[in-house]
């Protein structure tokens, strides 16, 4: 899944929620719906430059020598590490639920895209004699 670059510019990452079908037998269209808006919701809350928390991280930062950044109690890291929880728990769920699904953490491709681990879905099988099947 790539970025929704129209939602937001480059202000913060932004998925879009066009479901992509190869992902049917092991996500619904619901279920992944559900993942999106909580994905944006968070890199929102996270990423988001105009927001309070942020002026406050930014005049805490320079007034301690950016050290306040290194106590990693900022809203970008804090938003960052709920991300990572989030997606954490969705994998666990999927996993509990005996579907062979994992989300790679956002942070992994730079909050470019999504992407997800699938099973084969088996659509470039070749018949053993080579020959296709009329049917």
């Amino acid at each position: 899944m790539r970025r929704d670059w129209l939602a937001t510019g480059d202000l913060y990452p932004s998925y879009a929620n066009l479901y992509p079908e190869i992902l049917d037998p092991v996500v619904s269209e619901s279920d992944f719906r559900f993942l999106i808006s909580n994905l944006n919701s968070r890199v929102e809350a996270a990423f988001n430059a105009f927001t309070f928390r942020a002026f406050v991280d930014f005049l805490l930062g320079v007034l301690t020598g950016f050290i306040w950044d290194d106590f990693g109690i900022s809203g970008a890291k804090t938003g960052q590490k709920s991300l990572e929880q989030f997606v954490d728990n969705w994998n666990a769920q999927k996993a509990s639920e005996g579907l062979e699904v994992r989300l790679v953490q956002p942070r992994t491709s730079g909050f470019t895209a999504l992407d997800f681990i699938i099973p084969d879905p088996g659509i470039d099988v070749v018949p053993e004699d080579g020959m296709h099947q009329a049917g």
